[in-house]
């Protein structure tokens, strides 16, 4: 469930970016351009937070990806939220686009180091393919929700809040996940 709402969000985001663009009055390559800035923040966030986060880990023993991945979250929520009370002209949107791009970058490169930290890293093929089913599923959500709220409110501002929830609920379930304790170890203080 951790996953869930993110993917839900950023699938519906992704997919109607560029027509959320032209909505805005942005020409077709214009709007074809938020993806780059989607893109480019990505890779930024799994370059730097993957290496702040593999870094951090190593320094301060006892620490996890965990805050860097709420950040993932954060960001694909604010991202959502602010797309429903504050996009109303292309630049606004590029900087959700930014904001979204980084969020989706992090949980790229963390996610699955995550769930290996977690149960090991024997475990992360089956567990990758299980996740990545599952999330498949769910996200196919996010685009139908999208557009379903575009064709009915004549905005997306219904589907940004909805899956600006999930989010919330993302972090919640993020926060509930515990660090299985390996058999003969003692559990951490």
């Amino acid at each position: 469930m951790a996953v869930v709402g993110y993917r839900v969000a950023l699938q519906g985001l992704t997919s109607n970016l560029m027509i959320w663009g032209m909505d805005l009055g942005m020409s077709r390559g214009a709007a074809s351009n938020l993806l780059s800035f989607f893109v480019l923040s990505a890779v930024v966030a799994r370059v730097c937070v993957g290496f702040l986060s593999d870094w951090t880990m190593a320094r301060f023993k006892g620490t996890t990806r965990k805050p860097a991945l709420f950040l993932c979250t954060v960001c694909a929520g604010l991202g959502c939220f602010l797309g429903a009370t504050i996009v109303n002209n292309p630049t606004e949107l590029i900087v959700i686009a930014i904001i979204v791009g980084f969020g989706n970058g992090i949980g790229l490169s963390l996610f699955p180091t995550y769930l290996g930290d977690l149960f090991g890293v024997a475990n992360i093929p089956a567990l990758i393919g299980f996740a990545g089913l599952a999330t498949a599923a769910f996200s196919a959500i996010g685009p139908a929700l999208f557009g379903f709220s575009f064709e009915a409110m004549g905005s997306y501002d219904l589907a940004l809040n909805i899956t600006g929830t999930l989010c919330v609920v993302s972090m919640i379930s993020l926060a509930l996940i515990k660090t299985p304790v390996k058999k003969g170890a003692r559990a951490p203080a």
